[in-house]
């Protein structure tokens, strides 16, 4: 039995478009999030989906909504474990003044906790424990989770037996496609990483 897990990240936020760091901002889609939505929704009209989990953050909540217009079965399951990585005091804040901060450090980046917030390797850790949940929940079936651009990234390097460092490889686009496949093990296989071919009419 193979479960398939979707992973998509939200479309485009007015904080995304400003450069603004969000964390856990529960920040809106701007229109061409909004179209964004509308175009993955439409490329996973015809997809088996069994079951939806999303982040519980409205920028994921919305586009979730749109997927799942075209399976009306289907029920979003909140959750607020596939939040975003916390950022604590910069959430908000332009990411030069981030990047700033993140430029000054003196020990990896994946083990800063924003001053107090959560680290890389913590929100990899909650993410993790929720993505294995899910699978070994949801065996042998479609699932789709809408969630943020941290979270693909820490799953796709923990599937892949990436070293965590090289997290901001695994950057992925506003709204893009991420296949992982999950044996009955729980051994997990990156079929299909960063699909943005469905965003070709969104400009």
């Amino acid at each position: 039995m193979v479960t398939k897990i979707i992973l998509v990240r939200h479309g485009e936020t007015v904080e995304n478009a400003a450069n603004i760091t969000q964390g856990h901002l529960n920040s809106q889609l701007n229109d061409k999030g909004k179209e964004q939505a509308k175009s993955v929704a439409l490329r996973l009209k015809d997809e088996k989906i069994d079951v939806c989990y999303s982040s519980d953050l409205d920028r994921c909540m919305n586009t979730a909504k749109e997927i799942v217009k075209f399976h009306p079965t289907v029920k979003i399951i909140p959750t607020k474990e596939l939040r975003e990585q916390a950022k604590g005091k910069y959430q908000g804040v332009k990411r030069e003044i981030t990047h700033a901060a993140i430029e000054k450090l003196t020990t990896p980046y994946i083990e800063w906790d924003y001053d107090g917030a959560e680290s890389f390797i913590e929100m990899n850790q909650r993410t993790m424990t929720e993505i294995y949940k899910i699978v070994e929940e949801n065996k042998d079936k479609t699932v789709l989770i809408v969630a943020h651009g941290g979270q693909i990234a820490s799953v796709v390097c923990t599937v892949n037996g990436d070293n965590p460092n090289t997290e901001r490889k695994h950057s992925s686009g506003n709204a893009s496609l991420t296949l992982i496949e999950f044996d009955d093990n729980g051994k997990g296989e990156v079929k299909e990483f960063n699909n943005t071919k469905h965003l070709s009419s969104v400009s």
